[in-house]
């Protein structure tokens, strides 16, 4: 546990070093990405394109694994009720472990880039998709750090919840895929 800790606030100080007005707009517009309003706004986006192509299903694993990472975040939230680190740099009113933002990053944000990467032809395409599903999380996840409202373990334990429910997903698509072909 001291090495957690340790690692929190050695984390804590080295960002505060690097602070500039600059980075501190950028990180801000970031960390709205996350913001469940603005996710569930893509969310409806993606899922009326979801319903054009009549691909029901994948909808609903979309759906699941969204609803599913940021529930399971918010339970958490309510059980260990940690304080966040003290001076953000923006306002937030929940508890701190884990950051619901990280969860959200890999559950919808790489999830969607997957998507996108699985049914896409080009070589080049493919690269970019791929290149966000893991910068998008890496940016969302630091934009947290950066902005003082979660500790390094906050973010890495709602990477690992994100990761489950991206699993999840994965392996629902492979299901669909599966019972579709043998249909």
């Amino acid at each position: 546990m001291d090495l957690i800790r340790q690692l929190d606030f050695s984390t804590i100080n080295f960002i505060e070093q690097i602070r500039t007005p600059f980075l501190t707009l950028f990180f801000k517009a970031v960390t709205a990405m996350g913001e469940w309003s603005f996710v569930l706004g893509v969310l409806f986006f993606i899922s009326l394109f979801f319903i054009i192509k009549k691909r029901f299903r994948y909808d609903l694993i979309l759906w699941t694994i969204t609803i599913g990472g940021l529930g399971t975040a918010f339970v958490l939230k309510e059980i260990f009720h940690r304080d966040r680190p003290l001076g953000g740099l923006v306002a937030e009113t929940s508890s701190s472990f884990p950051s619901a933002h990280a969860v959200i990053s890999v559950a919808f944000y790489a999830f969607v880039f997957y998507l996108l990467a699985r049914n896409t032809k080009s070589n080049f395409s493919k690269y970019l998709l791929i290149s966000a599903l893991f910068l998008i999380p890496i940016l969302l996840g630091f934009s947290r750090l950066y902005l003082g409202v979660h500790y390094l373990s906050d973010v890495l334990t709602g990477y690992a919840i994100g990761l489950v429910w991206f699993l999840i997903g994965v392996y629902g698509i492979k299901f669909i895929n599966r019972k579709r072909i043998s249909a």
